[in-house]
């Protein structure tokens, strides 16, 4: 038998998801950093010897491929910032066009997929995300894969200004703004369109801050706590 799903209970269903993921997406992301890209204290501390010992410290690795393009670790000048924008940018689109035609390709194979009833009852939704998940799971981790050198390409050029890099975590406030605001509709259209306004105007704003941080100011013309002078351009 179908399921009746009423819109209220659903309603109180996205809060208590809302407030987890916007308590443990901060934890995660630090802990993620934390792991994943951030070294550990150089020499022995009170749990043992430094395991990188002899190795460069950090900023002071050799420019190979990965280091350039993963390594969030060092500094980056604005050159090659914007050869590496430029080239993740031209990669976004590539991904972009594939994702669409993927999941347009998809919905035009699914027989009702034309019948708006039958899409949005909890019946049809079902279908679509069977369908969509083979396509969207190994199209999204190639997503992450981008994302990962932008992130590291971001830290690098804010440590070349002498900023930390922990400012590129700044856009989890219009994400939480949209989060709220997704949840809140439609039982309250005002107040949601209002934080919906404020999370782009904040977005936004951020954005043309970071271009003009990253892309065009030249950074600080000495070693500063994140390396040594990387060149002037």
């Amino acid at each position: 038998m179908p399921v009746n799903y009423d819109l209220a209970d659903a309603h109180k269903l996205r809060i208590p998801t809302l407030i987890s993921v916007l308590l443990l997406g901060p934890i995660a992301l630090w802990f993620t950093a934390q792991v994943m890209f951030m070294r550990g204290i150089s020499g022995p501390n009170a749990w043992g010897p430094d395991p990188l010992a002899g190795h460069p410290l950090p900023g002071h690795e050799p420019q190979t491929f990965w280091n350039v393009v993963f390594n969030p670790d060092g500094r980056m000048n604005r050159k090659t910032w914007w050869l590496m924008f430029v080239s993740l940018l031209v990669l976004f689109v590539i991904w972009g066009a594939i994702y669409g035609g993927a999941i347009a390709y998809v919905m035009s194979s699914l027989p009702h997929a034309g019948d708006a009833a039958w899409a949005t009852s909890p019946e049809g939704q079902q279908t679509i995300m069977r369908a969509l998940l083979p396509i969207a799971i190994p199209l999204s981790l190639v997503l992450y894969l981008l994302l990962w050198p932008a992130l590291a390409a971001g830290t690098k050029r804010l440590h070349d200004r002498g900023r930390s890099g922990w400012a590129m975590a700044s856009y989890y406030v219009p994400y939480a703004l949209f989060a709220i605001a997704g949840s809140m509709l439609p039982a309250s259209e005002g107040p949601a369109r209002w934080l919906m306004i404020a999370a782009g105007v904040i977005a936004v704003g951020l954005s043309l801050w970071l271009l003009v941080e990253l892309g065009f100011l030249k950074g600080e013309p000495r070693e500063n706590a994140y390396g040594p002078e990387i060149g002037k351009a």
